[in-house]
């Protein structure tokens, strides 16, 4: 019949339900007609609302579409007003000019739950990230399991995650973000900074003996947090040296191995196994990412390679199990978003604390 969708593939593709929902449908005729201009000021939409002003970098206006298959949107006209930064969005909201503001900083969540900003409801939620410290395999101190596990017991996550995040992360447990599909916590190695010299030690290094090149996004929060890292290290005898590069140049560092150790993360919107244990595929593209270990290998290949959830959920949990064991990475952080609305909305639901679909916007 005329609405059902048929899709065969050409080969098992373990992330097709997660593929398809970040798929977005048109029409035939538009792809192939389209113009730059229609595809900006004039796009053919399948969703809740159409598009009725796009203003570059400064606001796009949508309006409710009536015949929507759920039903018209309480929220008939829509504007999403576009910030350098959420510092500047927040202060917007304060002056009354927002009636939602997405993805606010952790300063103000906290004000908020302070109740310092009346008429206001805070929702914190999963950013689908995390941010893990990578310890590049390639580094001949870190094919030795016990320097490995002494960089995990030198470093207070719970501090780097207070000093870099605030109220908008928690202690990252295992190498999935806890929102994923198939996380199973391992727990953490805890902070013990005399074990991490003394194990350090046993291995043969005296302080200043291990020198380690740290490359990171030169965001504020990824460079303090890097930061934190390099003092904690510094405390047992490690030297760490951060340097902070914007994206463009950062990757193809990351992708020839010119680290040691790096922060990694997703950027956010990784909701399924797969997406992350592709960092650490052995036929990944990130040099200092991927872990050369058999063992976990197979475990991954067998979690991407079938559709059965139940095989998936082993594999994926007996590689988090050995990620664990073996201390490849030192996982720092789960990551949350947060947004805020005024009291004349008695619901407002979104996604992450950046995407926003207003049809899901409900008012008291």
């Amino acid at each position: 019949d005329d609405k059902t969708f048929v899709m065969v593939m050409k080969d098992i593709y373990a992330q097709i339900e997660y593929t398809l929902t970040t798929t977005w449908i048109y029409p035939e005729h538009f792809a192939e007609t389209a113009t730059d201009e229609d595809w900006w000021n004039n796009p053919v939409c399948s969703g809740s609302y159409t598009v009725v002003e796009n203003v570059d970098g400064a606001y796009t206006k949508l309006a409710a579409r009536e015949d929507y298959w759920k039903g018209a949107a309480e929220a008939k006209d829509v504007t999403f007003k576009y910030f350098a930064d959420s510092a500047n969005e927040f202060i917007s909201y304060q002056a009354g000019e927002l009636d939602i503001a997405m993805n606010i900083m952790s300063a103000d969540a906290e004000r908020i739950q302070r109740g310092e900003e009346k008429n206001s409801t805070l929702v914190i939620t999963s950013a689908f990230d995390f941010k893990m410290l990578a310890l590049c395999d390639y580094v001949p101190a870190f094919q030795n399991e016990n320097v490995r596990k002494a960089v995990a017991h030198a470093i207070d996550r719970q501090a780097c995650v207070d000093v870099a995040y605030g109220i908008l992360a928690t202690v990252q447990k295992s190498n999935l973000n806890d929102s994923a599909t198939y996380y199973k916590e391992m727990g953490v190695y805890e902070y013990d900074p005399e074990l991490a010299r003394q194990m350090l030690a046993d291995e043969g290094y005296s302080d200043g003996d291990i020198t380690l090149r740290m490359i990171v996004f030169n965001t504020t929060t990824d460079m303090l947090l890097a930061e934190t890292i390099q003092a904690y290290l510094a405390a047992v005898g490690i030297n760490v040296e951060v340097e902070g590069y914007i994206m463009p140049v950062a990757i193809p560092m990351f992708m020839a191995g010119e680290c040691d150790i790096t922060l990694t993360g997703t950027g956010g919107g990784a909701y399924d196994a797969a997406q992350l244990f592709d960092k650490i595929d052995e036929n990944g593209t990130d040099k200092s990412t991927i872990i050369h270990d058999p063992e976990l290998q197979e475990q991954i290949h067998i979690g991407s390679s079938t559709m059965d959830p139940a095989v998936r959920a082993e594999a994926y949990e007996k590689a988090q199990q050995i990620m664990f064991d073996k201390c490849y990475s030192v996982p720092i952080a789960n990551i949350n978003n947060a947004y805020c609305f005024r009291s004349y909305i008695s619901e407002c639901k979104a996604l992450t604390g950046e995407k926003l679909d207003p049809w899901y916007v409900k008012f008291a």
